[in-house]
């Protein structure tokens, strides 16, 4: 039998028939599967309603829609039509099921007792904590791929696994084979990260639970984004501390306790098809880590089904353990006034932890004076047996970090590490895979990746938390220096960076180096800035700002709703004092991407850049049925920007519509969306401004007429139409889908233009939501079924105009929606698609590929046959001026050639934009590729103009009316220009 997964073949399947009865074998092209995950809620998968078929009908490479239970996933010809696929299909989900009664952890075990604690715990000074240790999510770049393949009666199973342990007793339960018939083969080299749990496990059951049902070898990727889902569902590590010191602040009496999550955490495979698994109630033996320092008295228990004491670092259960304990013994020290690392040394019970922890305290220096930050220095130790292939080894490991906190928002950066390491007759080499093991460790602490609808997946990574400086010292071990060639007797591996013990201390040095420097305590990680910012405010007895107005009840919420309403309906508003620019190097690297990424979604610069004008300078002419407003200078030059803006003063503008100095701002500035942005977003959006180069530059004053130059009058006008609440995704529907619509409801403000308008100026609700409506003279076409455009509008052609700036099938972004494109490029591929899901989801019913191929058919072959109808001094202006580009069989000249039958503006009942285009054409393309189009303002007079765009709507667009006052449209959009 092979050992080898199948390979892949270059061959297409046809749509798959029903699957072949039990029994039968298929050899043929690997396949591949796109698992779609329920949304959770309150940390439990929701059930499945119902999963669309006909969502998917027409689509080519699809071989498959899989639904057993919960556990819905398509398979395909490529893992590409798979992802596309799990996109397209429409599901729905419905609450999960009640909650079982959560069964009785098992009983507490002893493991290992000296002395009466019992007694001493009455004595002295008492500390009782308790901590958490979370399922850690993976890094963007992470990911577990896993094939499988039912040949001869027997599965086999390719992974990268950590251990074999279970699964196949969990795939034979999936798939009602004897465990006998399961074959599973590991990986030759798995990387192995310590604490995490076995994301190729869940891979594989996916694959053999595919492979099984299709007959085929199959194989399933599982994306960052499953692993995230995954890790959600995992239990937390709970860890106990009981303990006395006594006069001289030695620990007396110490009770430890932890109730560890299963060692075999349920495959997601599982649960979603509603199969127990036969290994829930096996557990592997949990180490209950000891202390290293000296205790009177000392008692250790477990909650696992089995435990042991012990220091083997390759138990995953570790980190939360040192976690726990080293953050315990910093609390202990500062409660007497001790320094921790002194009181560490004072106390630590072997020599060689010591000596450690002194080479790495001496190796850090000084911390850095302040400037406007918090700064705090944390350590922390670990002791355990390190075990690989060269055998199992006594290891000391110990961290010292530093940290620098923003008080403002809480945002944390790492800004130095010393990691030390004495592992027993072992080199320890410095090499480039230790730092990036380090760095990754660290600024995974710092980043909360469990998804959510305003998760960035550019600064998501850990790396971009990641310290700016690391050191590597030993203990009695020599240590190489980068790049030293290694002796002809030194073992050439990095041992370090695939040691369990060397990252074990890093979650306790970061915690308590924020602990020294905001004296606020964390008791489970990420570290995220929003955490701190809210244990910030506890501390300094400010309200602690929601996120939710969920998390109030019923009644609070009411009364921080009415509260808004008061205070944005006050028509006079108090001034926020002006503030000293902050310095630009102030905000972290991660934090100044993340803030780029929003201005980019935000489109801040088309808006606040005049023509010809420097970015964000302001001085824009937005033209409103009200009259005129100038756009303002956002670059932090204090004087004519926003330099002296402090972030509350800033975050009223966003949220509230109200200027620092009191006025209330007209809402041609969309705070109506922009309040929508979460806090994390808006946070980095300050940021990203106020890093920028300042740039004095005045701008005309916006003066409107009576009455709508009485700005307090605006108050009321808020009271009607302003709800000032961050977005709240929606459970019933997918992640995809809800950081789509925070996207396009918040920064993205589409409605702004999209949306029809009422006599007072505020965007229609109900079925008039993205109904259509004008900006800057174009015309921003429906985003709903009421869309005009001769194809119905997908996903796939969505996101392909957002993308790329053409949609074959639709035609070129011009106009405003240009730079719209342009600024969009900045954002990763998923947040596009995301953008073009939602949209999506506001067509009556998306066509298919094929249905789409016959309209966009029958639309040209409509154009030709009018063509023949059509004569005079207008066909000749077209040939002339147009046909060159836009004949349907000749060449592409300069660039892109859009299918004028195919064109909204076509269709559209409004000429406008087809006249501005004819006018002044397309000067400033969302990129270069697509070509640039003269404008013929200057050649055509009005009457030719009119005359040219009746022409192309009669040739083009025969089945929809002419259009009735050309002449005065023409007029009135020249004259705009000028």
């Amino acid at each position: 039998m092979s050992t080898q997964p199948p390979a892949v073949a270059g061959i297409a399947l046809p749509d798959a028939s029903p699957s072949p009865a039990p029994g039968d074998d298929q050899a043929g092209a690997l396949l591949h599967g796109r698992v779609v995950r329920p949304p959770l809620q309150d940390g439990r998968p929701m059930r499945l309603l119902v999963a669309d078929r006909a969502s998917l009908a027409g689509m080519d490479g699809l071989v498959e829609l899989v639904v057993r239970g919960d556990f819905v996933a398509v398979v395909a010809t490529t893992a590409d039509i798979a992802a596309q696929a799990a996109r397209r299909l429409k599901v729905r989900w419905a609450p999960p099921r009640p909650a079982d009664a959560a069964a009785a952890p098992a009983a507490e075990t002893v493991v290992h007792e000296r002395g009466d604690t019992s007694a001493a715990l009455h004595d002295g000074t008492r500390l009782q904590r308790s901590y958490r240790w979370p399922t850690l999510p993976p890094a963007d770049d992470a990911g577990a791929t896993a094939t499988a393949h039912l040949q001869h009666g027997q599965l086999q199973v390719w992974a990268p696994l950590r251990s074999m342990r279970a699964l196949a007793h969990d795939i034979a339960a999936l798939t009602s084979l004897p465990v006998a018939q399961i074959r599973v083969v590991p990986s030759e080299d798995p990387r192995l990260v310590a604490g995490r749990s076995p994301w190729a496990e869940h891979a594989a059951a996916d694959a053999a639970l595919l492979a099984h049902h299709l007959r085929h070898p199959v194989q399933v990727s599982l994306a960052a984004a499953d692993l995230r889902w995954a890790a959600a569902l995992a239990d937390a590590q709970h860890n106990r501390i009981d303990a006395t010191l006594d006069i001289d602040g030695a620990l007396d009496a110490y009770r430890y306790t932890t109730l560890p999550p299963a060692q075999l955490p349920q495959s997601p495979a599982l649960r979603l098809a509603g199969v127990a698994s036969p290994t829930e109630d096996v557990a592997l033996p949990a180490t209950v880590l000891m202390p290293p320092y000296r205790s009177a008295s000392l008692r250790l228990a477990s909650h696992a089904p089995q435990a042991a004491a012990g220091l083997d670092a390759g138990d995953a259960s570790l980190a939360g353990q040192v976690f726990a304990q080293e953050s315990f013994i910093d609390e202990a020290a500062r409660t007497l006034g001790s320094d921790p690392a002194d009181y560490r040394l004072r106390h630590l019970d072997d020599e060689r932890g010591a000596a450690l922890l002194r080479k790495v305290a001496d190796a850090a220096g000084s911390v850095p004076a302040g400037d406007g930050l918090l700064r705090g220095r944390g350590v922390a130790c670990a002791h355990v047996i390190d075990s690989d292939e060269l055998g199992r080894r006594d290891a000391w490991s110990a961290w010292l970090a530093e940290v620098a906190v923003d008080p403002r928002s809480g945002e944390v950066s790492v800004s130095r590490v010393v990691v030390g390491n004495d592992i027993a007759d072992t080199p320890v080499l410095d090499t480039p895979d230790l730092r990036a093991a380090i760095a990754t460790a660290t600024g995974h602490l710092l980043t909360d990746t469990a998804g959510g609808f305003d998760r960035w997946p550019a600064t998501a990574n850990a790396t971009d938390t990641a310290p700016a400086v690391v050191a590597v010292v030993s203990g009695s071990n020599e240590v190489a220096a980068p790049g030293t060639p290694p002796g002809p007797l030194r073992d050439t591996r990095p041992q370090l960076a695939a040691s369990g013990a060397t990252l074990l201390p890093a979650a306790a040095a970061v915690a308590n180096a924020i602990h020294d420097a905001t004296g606020v305590r964390l008791d489970a990680p990420p570290f995220t800035a929003e955490r701190i910012r809210l244990a910030l405010a506890e501390r300094d007895g400010k309200p602690a700002a929601l996120t939710s107005k969920r998390k109030l009840g019923w009644l609070g919420a009411a009364a921080a709703t009415a509260a808004g309403l008061l205070a944005t309906a006050m028509p006079l508003r108090a001034p926020i004092a002006p503030i000293t620019p902050p310095p630009a190097d102030l905000y972290s690297a991660a934090t100044l991407e993340r803030g780029r990424l929003v201005a980019a979604a935000g489109d801040c610069a088309v808006c606040h850049t005049a023509a010809d004008g420097i970015p964000n300078t302001g001085g824009l002419a937005l033209e409103t049925p009200f009259g005129t407003v100038y756009t303002t200078n956002i670059t932090p030059d204090p004087e004519t920007g926003i330099g002296n803006w402090s972030y509350a003063a800033f975050e009223r503008a966003m949220r509230e519509g109200i200027h620092r100095d009191g006025r209330h701002l007209y809402p041609a500035f969309p705070y109506t969306a922009f309040a929508r942005m979460s806090d994390a977003d808006m946070q980095a959006l300050y940021a990203y401004l106020m890093a920028q180069q300042p740039v004095k530059a005045a701008v005309p004053k916006t003066e409107l007429a009576f009455p709508y130059n009485l700005r307090p009058l605006l108050a009321g006008w808020n009271t009607l139409f302003h709800k000032n609440e961050v977005f709240q995704p929606d459970p019933t529907r997918s992640a995809e889908w809800n950081r789509g619509a925070y996207l396009v409801e918040g920064a993205g403000h589409c409605g702004a233009c999209h949306t029809p308008r009422n006599a007072l100026g505020a965007e229609k609700t109900g079925e008039h939501r993205y109904g259509g409506g004008f900006a800057e003279g174009w015309e921003a076409p429906p985003l709903t079924a009421l869309s005009q455009a001769p194809v119905p509008w997908t996903e796939t052609e969505l996101y392909a105009y957002l993308r790329n700036g053409y949609s074959p099938l639709h035609g070129v972004a011009s106009g405003p929606m240009a730079p719209v494109v342009e600024s969009l490029a900045a954002l990763p591929d998923s947040d596009i698609r995301a953008i073009a899901s939602y949209l999506a989801s506001f067509q009556a019913k998306a066509p298919d590929a094929a249905a789409s191929a016959d309209y966009a058919n029958a639309m040209q072959e409509a154009a030709r046959k009018a063509a023949v109808t059509l004569a005079g001094p207008a066909e000749a202006l077209y040939d002339g001026a147009c046909s060159a580009c836009h004949q349907d069989d000749g060449p592409a000249l300069f660039g892109v050639k859009p299918a004028l039958a195919l064109n909204t503006n076509l269709h559209s009942p409004h000429a406008d934009n087809l006249v501005q285009i004819i006018l002044h054409g397309i000067q400033s393309p969302a990129h270069g590729e697509l070509g640039y189009m003269p404008g013929f303002a200057d050649s055509l007079d009005d009457r030719q103009v009119a005359e040219l765009a009746a022409y192309l709507r009669a040739r083009f667009a025969p089945d929809k009316p002419a259009w009735q006052g050309l002449d005065a449209t023409v007029r009135r959009l020249r004259a705009a220009a000028h």
